[in-house]
């Protein structure tokens, strides 16, 4: 069995001005085997500034750890966790290196959607204030299904819950549940290929019990 990576030490590269309840940050974790990991953090309460900020009603991209602070001592056990669950498995899945400069892009052929649907809204009569699954069909028969939520029901589930970190399964983020926002949402995320629907694909599940199962696996 694979052993748990040990944590050499924790770097900041960046951190977006704001205090360490309410902010943004991007980290190096370094490991006593000489690897390491780069990724960011956001406190659950700054997914609607980074919403606003781009001007978009929508939020995806690389995998970010979410932590209630961005103090050292707390991203300090947010990371220990990362490291002992599955033998350090998300350290390595959330690591990502900046694009190399100079570095040519191939041309990726655009899927084609054929349906947006949006299933299991919690609460179900409050779009701007919830958490869904997103429904993705293709025209080419592959189906995918994401994990969704305003930027305002995760940040107060998070807070109920007493959590105080979350990694795992991708969360897309929308200012509200609406049918036109969401798949406006979907139609940027297909315009460079298949990769953010490949990598926000987490079927037979629903954010609440997800996040109940991160709860009850790290309390």
């Amino acid at each position: 069995m694979p052993l748990m990576p040990l944590i050499r030490s924790i770097e900041f590269l960046a951190q977006a001005p704001g205090s360490s309840t309410s902010g943004s940050a991007e980290i190096r974790v370094h490991l006593e085997d000489g690897s390491s990991s780069r990724f960011g953090v956001l406190t659950p309460n700054c997914v609607m500034t980074r919403m606003n900020g781009e001007g978009k009603d929508f939020f995806f991209g690389p995998p970010v750890l979410f932590a209630k602070s961005l103090d050292p001592k707390s991203l300090g056990r947010a990371v220990e966790k990362m490291a002992a669950h599955m033998s350090g498995f998300w350290l390595r899945y959330y690591n990502s290196k900046p694009a190399a400069k100079g570095r040519r892009k191939v041309a990726v052929k655009k899927p084609h959607v054929d349906a947006v649907e949006i299933a299991e809204p919690e609460p179900v009569q409050s779009p701007g204030h919830c958490s869904a699954v997103v429904q993705v069909s293709l025209s080419d028969g592959r189906q995918f299904s994401m994990l969704a939520a305003t930027p305002s029901w995760f940040s107060e589930a998070f807070e109920k819950m007493g959590l105080e970190c979350y990694f795992g399964p991708c969360v897309l983020f929308v200012r509200s549940m609406d049918p036109a926002v969401v798949r406006r949402c979907v139609m940027e995320m297909v315009q460079g290929g298949d990769q953010w629907l490949c990598r926000y694909d987490t079927p037979r599940t629903a954010l609440p019990r997800v996040l109940a199962d991160f709860q009850a696996r790290h309390p």
